[in-house]
């Protein structure tokens, strides 16, 4: 339990319950510990965004482990004003969690924790989740399982995008279509959870040029002589994870690119994680055969830092990034782009295609799932339902299928 500077036990007793307790563990927000993704940078990004809103508010926190309370603490602390404050803890509690009135978690599977309410009234508190990467076996076991699970309909599943609710609703119509043969008789529509689609959001404020620079231009040519890069290139960003089996395949780029540099000034800037070794020696293998495209990368097998990523958003004229992998289903970086000033060219791909207003904010290329057009799972599919096939083959030969 700890309480901003100058706060009161006065002002602690005026303070209200925020209507919603976060479970929030490390996995899910600490990016220092664990690889840069998407989920956690949501999961950090949406904690400051509740506790810098709070109004003479006392917000709960459950954390799994004490090693994350200082973490959290230090995250959370700045966004506070002087009338609210935040209540850390370690273990889930129950009186918190009926005190709050919603327990809101950062995975999709609310199944799993319906248990939170096991021997208590379902009108005890509501459990609240949200989509992220929906194609692991566990996260699809668990959508099938909304089906059946003790869930009401003051209980919902937060999808972020369009293309998230798709895969959330065909797992649970799967899963209802397998019990109805199972059993002989249609079985009626389970009353929660609601699925709300609801994208994720930012702050835009570290992005913006207004108030240090006098114009866009004079952020970009300071970001570039900081990076040394030459002020008069065309310079085209990718930002995100540097990965070809989960996340894009830097192929369609290299070539692409590689062709306009032939009448253009123009340099690729890769900001992101390398993940190991076999991953970097593959980049590095596929730049030399694009020996006329100049590709300068800031991260690598030490990740990008926060001030790397600033400076390589400030320094862009073009954001790219032609997603091709399942577990691709909102898009952070698209945002973090947009708030940038940057124009967006991206793969026309699940949540991608619900931030970009083609023509307005960027442009969508056109891409083909081939492997999703089949009717029936095949043996990728029943290979990695099986076990007999890890993720990162699951979701790599997924993506040669894209086009």
């Amino acid at each position: 339990h700890w309480l901003p500077a100058g706060l009161s036990p006065r002002l602690l007793r005026m303070s209200r319950t925020y209507p919603a307790a976060l479970v929030l563990p490390g996995d899910a927000f600490d990016t220092d510990r664990h690889q840069v993704m998407g989920r956690r940078v949501a999961g950090s990004g949406f904690a400051r965004g509740i506790a810098s809103s709070l109004n003479d508010e006392e917000l709960n926190v459950i954390v799994t482990d004490r090693n994350d309370l200082s973490k959290l603490r230090d995250q959370l602390q700045p966004c506070l004003s002087k009338d609210s404050n935040v209540r850390l803890q370690v273990g889930l509690s129950n009186a918190t969690m009926t005190s709050s009135g919603c327990v809101h978690l950062p995975d999709p599977g609310l199944a799993h924790w319906s248990w939170l309410r096991a021997g208590r009234s379902a009108e005890s508190f509501s459990i609240t989740g949200v989509t992220h990467t929906l194609c692991s076996r566990n996260v699809m076991d668990g959508l099938e399982q909304l089906i059946t699970a003790p869930l009401e309909e003051w209980d919902a599943l937060v999808c972020t995008s369009r293309a998230a609710l798709r895969v959330v609703q065909e797992a649970m119509a799967c899963q209802r279509e397998k019990l109805s043969r199972r059993f002989g008789q249609s079985l009626p529509l389970p009353k929660g959870p609601q699925l709300p689609v609801i994208p994720l959001a930012i702050d835009p404020t570290p992005y913006q040029w207004r108030g240090r620079f006098k114009s866009r231009e004079d952020q970009r040519q300071e970001a570039r002589h900081a990076l040394q890069l030459p002020g008069d290139a065309t310079v085209v960003l990718f930002l995100g994870r540097l990965s070809f089996h989960s996340k894009a395949h830097p192929l369609p780029l290299y070539r692409s690119l590689a062709e306009m540099s032939k009448h253009h000034n123009l340099i690729l800037l890769e900001c992101g994680h390398l993940f190991n070794d076999v991953i970097a020696t593959a980049y590095d293998e596929l730049a030399k055969q694009f020996p006329s495209l100049s590709i300068r990368r800031l991260g690598g097998r030490r990740p990008a830092s926060e001030e790397e990523k600033q400076l390589a958003l400030a320094a862009a004229d073009i954001f790219c990034s032609p997603a091709d992998n399942l577990q691709e289903t909102f898009g952070l970086s698209v945002l973090e782009a947009m708030a940038s000033a940057l124009p967006v060219v991206v793969s026309d791909w699940n949540g991608y295609r619900d931030l970009v207003e083609p023509g307005f904010s960027g442009l969508l290329v056109g891409c083909k799932d081939v492997l999703s057009s089949q009717s029936k799972a095949d043996d990728i599919e029943r290979d990695y339902r099986l076990g007999l096939m890890d993720y990162d083959s699951f979701v790599g030969l997924r993506s040669l299928g894209v086009c």
